[in-house]
């Protein structure tokens, strides 16, 4: 205890080369105590409620010390709890385990403290939609994509407020310790369309799928912007990640040309027979897709029935003369080509 209190009184008196004379790495501590003086724009530290914690669980044969600090930086005053490990050599000589943890709690190796103007990449980011207001982060599809953005991106913000940060080896904001006055946080605009997005949200979880996994990505097929993406299932994102191939894709143009140009409606019947023959050929339903002669449209395209749009298409936009419908489905909405 009396190494650890004199330890922290020379930090306090601002000898730094006496502290630092005290760890088991003088040449390593003394940098890095000059840094976090340097780094907060330090005018007083003191410590307070030093106590002795028994072993260290992270120190082998070293003794806890716990203590608080309370620091006047740059922009206020800034307190936490601290810790350090005091052991003893084989000589007998006390010195503390120096990390940058003694600085502050989990402080990586390559990382430092500032205070005043908060770097942005220490500010949390809002991550929007294209409205530049709605949260993408209040879509449950949308939570795990949003952290990665607040984590990847680098936004700018004129003014992030201040206060205390900890930033990276080169200078990049990483997390904010306190603040002292909040500023007007970074904003992601992205191109999720929020209306879209709720549409989407709301087609996974449709009774029609049967409480199957599901996933859907919506583009703008103009520019490649991803305007939703929405899955369920706890198998994680299988709208992005997914490993398997889309299954009977087209099934989606087919069924938005029946409705968009032959008048039917997600309810109408679609029967999903075993098989069907159009144009002469024979067609089969993959396996494990049963026969339901009551079938509707939706129910047919959440078990993906193969006769069922092969019938129905063959009937609606061939035989009723709109056989360029399915052409200019794709075409037109789905922006595929010419085909």
């Amino acid at each position: 205890m009396e190494f650890a209190h004199s330890f922290l009184e020379k930090w306090s008196d601002q000898q730094l080369g006496g502290a630092a004379d005290a760890t088991d790495v003088p040449h390593t501590a003394s940098p890095a105590l000059q840094g976090y003086a340097d780094g907060l724009r330090l005018t007083k530290v003191l410590f307070g409620h030093v106590l002795a914690a028994g072993p260290s669980a992270v120190t082998k044969g070293a003794t806890k010390v716990t203590f608080d600090v309370t620091a006047q930086v740059a922009g206020g005053t800034w307190s936490y709890p601290s810790a350090v490990a005091v052991q003893q050599s084989t000589d007998g000589a006390l010195a503390v385990h120096w990390n940058n943890s003694v600085l502050y709690p989990g402080l990586g190796d390559h990382d430092f403290l500032t205070a005043g103007p908060l770097p942005p990449g220490a500010v949390p980011a809002e991550v929007v939609a294209g409205d530049g207001r709605t949260d993408l982060s209040a879509f449950p599809s949308l939570r795990d994509i949003t952290a990665t953005i607040r984590k990847n991106a680098k936004p700018v913000a004129e003014n992030t407020g201040t206060g205390v940060a900890v930033v990276d080896g080169k200078g990049r904001g990483v997390k904010t310790l306190k603040y002292f006055s909040k500023g007007k946080p970074p904003v992601v605009t992205t191109t999720i369309d929020a209306r879209l997005q709720t549409v989407a949200e709301s087609a996974v979880k449709d009774g029609h799928l049967q409480g199957k996994p599901a996933g859907t990505v919506a583009l703008d097929w103009r520019n490649g912007h991803i305007l939703a993406v929405a899955h369920t299932g706890d198998d994680g994102d299988i709208a992005i990640n997914g490993i398997k191939s889309p299954g009977s894709t087209m099934k989606i143009i087919t069924s938005a040309a029946l409705i968009d140009r032959a008048g039917l409606t997600p309810g109408s019947t679609a029967p999903c027979t075993a098989t069907v023959t159009a144009n002469g050929q024979v067609f089969h339903n993959d396996p494990g897709v049963s026969a339901d002669s009551g079938s509707t449209l939706a129910q047919a395209f959440a078990v993906s029935c193969n006769t069922s749009f092969i019938k129905e298409g063959f009937h609606h936009l061939v035989h009723d003369g709109d056989a360029s419908a399915l052409h200019d489905e794709a075409v037109n909405v789905f922006g595929m080509g010419s085909w």
